[in-house]
């Protein structure tokens, strides 16, 4: 598990991302999107938030508790492995951890909706960067 959070980081880190400030990697489609929260990596079939990914999650949180007004679009994605079911599952499950998270942290459920792309969305199609379609995305828009 130690190796694949290293190896997490070091993506990350390659591009070009550190722990204290957004994504470079966003989904932010839409004209009614105002701000994008760093995107949430995970661990090969888990859906449990690392401590880093909670940090990530807490700058967006900052910004929820800011903006009442505003709501939260969660995306879980997976990479291509285990079947397209499988992958739907897992990816909502991943939003919807992220989502609870939202919730423990104070945020009103009636302000997030989650949603799975499962593995169809993905941003790196390489052995070496499958790592990267492991993901949440939190969306920050006006309802």
């Amino acid at each position: 598990m130690k190796f694949w959070v290293l190896i997490s980081i070091v993506c990350l880190m390659v591009a070009g991302c550190t722990p204290n400030e957004p994504s470079k990697i966003q989904a932010c489609e839409g004209s009614n999107v105002k701000h994008c929260s760093p995107v949430v990596y995970f661990l090969p079939d888990s859906y449990e938030i690392t401590p880093y990914g909670k940090e990530r999650l807490n700058w967006s949180i900052e910004k929820m508790k800011r903006w009442p007004e505003k709501k939260v679009l969660v995306t879980g994605h997976a990479y291509e492995w285990n079947g397209e079911e499988y992958n739907k599952d897992l990816a909502m499950q991943r939003a919807k951890a992220v989502g609870r998270y939202f919730v423990e942290q104070g945020i009103d459920p009636k302000r997030i909706r989650v949603l799975s792309r499962g593995n169809t969305k993905p941003v790196c199609l390489k052995q070496e960067c499958q790592n990267l379609n492991r993901r949440a995305i939190v969306e920050i828009y006006n309802p």
